[in-house]
């Protein structure tokens, strides 16, 4: 539940931003529907895809020994169907057995049971009768003896029921010697088996063996068939390669659409963020793979997540070349452009609540300025915390907490207040200078703050 209310971005994510798969991460969020759409289908394609490979690898090795290979599981399903064990065989073989060597027990106790309860002068039974009796003859006419008469009459009911069962438990008991030798012999067959085939530490030793027997069965079948289940499961590889490079194909295409439309609107985003001459280029390239299919005569690699690596490439002023941004930008500017692309993802997106961590890092003066604008504008759609050490950030914010630290000798304690507009501004100077009673940086925090009022008041709410 909290993924689909709160989305938090942390100074960490800039750090996982520089890997090209969270890059092409990126891209699929950014795709929505559609894309997601297509990436489940190509996901259970492959995976269908690369089972039938193992399959056929499978069998491949197979073929080399399958004349030994044939021999040991035809050992293997002459032993076991000449047994025959069946589910949970050994549990109820031993309840069994312990019924029939403990029957004397058995009836001694329940011979015992039906005596105290029924049979006998004094017995439960004949002793509920009288209580009933008793109580029906009290002339009184009330809801409390009305109910009791019930409650009574419910209880020689149940011990009526309990005696006939015990008595129905009495007669179906016998001492069977027959049976008892016929069990003991099946559970000793069966653990010669479960012990052959190394599966008696199996809490259902059975169901093991079972399942060995049906995947036996299936590979003797494909062993005997030798070529023609390669040649069938060539033919499955064939359709779904098909479908898959189909599939990889539109992914491609969808992906291309996508970082095009997302590499324009974090431009956009990182243009106003004090880099006015830069610019977000994502290039989608070919993965590299070991799986690959033909479509429409290319060679398409095939990965778990589609043919497509993505690289995010930064200008970021008019005639510098396009580098990754792992080494085209400075870390002032790799905080601002993950910033921007935080930005355009939360305003595509469907989440309530967004949490910043110290996304800011590496950036002061007016990109700090700018920083704390685009944070503004998005909160008129969606809430936003953010967590700052700049008073450029933070005078954006509608309401302003300030984290508090105690300390005594043995503890340590953190709160969060809400500042009013007065210890706003001491917060705010403090933020600056380090000295939230100076007058000189009150000044200059209050300045900031009407700055900001100004603006918030000026911007069209989205």
């Amino acid at each position: 539940m909290g993924e689909e209310l709160i989305a938090l971005h942390a100074q960490s994510s800039t750090f996982r931003l520089l890997k090209g798969s969270r890059q092409r991460e990126i891209i699929d969020l950014f795709g929505g529907s559609e894309l997601s759409k297509e990436l489940t289908k190509y996901q259970k394609l492959f995976k269908e895809y690369r089972s039938v490979i193992a399959e056929i690898e499978k069998i491949l090795s197979l073929n080399q020994a399958r004349e030994s290979e044939i021999k040991r599981i035809n050992e293997f399903l002459q032993h076991f169907n000449k047994v025959k064990p069946v589910f949970n065989e050994v549990k109820n073989l031993r309840e069994r057995a312990d019924q029939l060597e403990n029957v004397d027990s058995f009836t001694s106790g329940l011979q015992e049971a039906n005596l105290f309860l029924g049979e006998d002068e004094s017995s439960a039974l004949v002793q509920i009768s009288k209580a009933k009796r008793s109580i029906e003859g009290i002339p009184a006419n009330s809801k409390e003896i009305d109910d009791l008469k019930i409650e009574i009459s419910q209880i020689q009911i149940l011990v009526n029921e309990l005696t006939r069962s015990i008595s129905s438990q009495l007669d179906s008991l016998e001492s069977n010697p027959q049976e008892l030798e016929k069990i003991n012999l099946r559970r000793s067959e069966l653990s010669a088996l479960f012990r052959k085939f190394a599966v008696d530490q199996y809490e259902d030793p059975a169901a093991e063996l079972i399942s060995r027997a049906d995947a036996d069965n299936k590979l003797l079948q494909q062993l005997q068939d030798g070529d023609g289940a390669v040649a069938e499961l060539e033919k499955k590889k064939v359709e779904i390669s098909a479908d898959l490079g189909k599939s990889a194909k539109k992914l491609t295409q969808l992906r291309k659409v996508v970082a095009e439309k997302l590499g324009v609107e974090s431009s956009n985003e990182i243009k106003a963020l004090a880099m006015p001459n830069a610019k977000l280029i994502i290039e989608i390239s070919p993965t590299s793979s070991e799986l690959s299919v033909l479509f429409e005569g290319e060679l398409l690699p095939c990965a778990p997540f589609g043919s497509d690596d993505a690289t995010f490439l930064l200008v970021p002023h008019p005639g510098a070349p396009a580098l990754p941004i792992q080494k085209g930008a400075s870390g002032g500017e790799l905080s601002r452009v993950m910033l921007a692309i935080e930005l355009v993802l939360a305003q595509a997106g469907s989440v309530p609540t967004y949490l910043f961590d110290e996304v800011d890092a590496g950036v002061g003066g007016k990109a700090a300025v700018e920083v704390g604008r685009r944070l503004a504008l998005l909160a008129r759609h969606a809430q936003v915390l953010v967590v700052t050490h700049l008073p450029q950030v933070a005078a954006w914010a509608d309401h302003h907490f300030a984290i508090l630290k105690s300390s005594s000798e043995s503890v340590t304690s953190s709160d969060i207040k809400l500042l009013t507009s007065g210890e706003r501004v001491s917060e705010i100077a403090r933020m600056m200078t380090g000295l939230s009673d100076s007058s000189s940086a009150q000044e200059h925090a209050g300045e900031l703050l009407d700055l900001v009022k100004m603006e918030k008041g000026r911007a069209p709410v989205r």
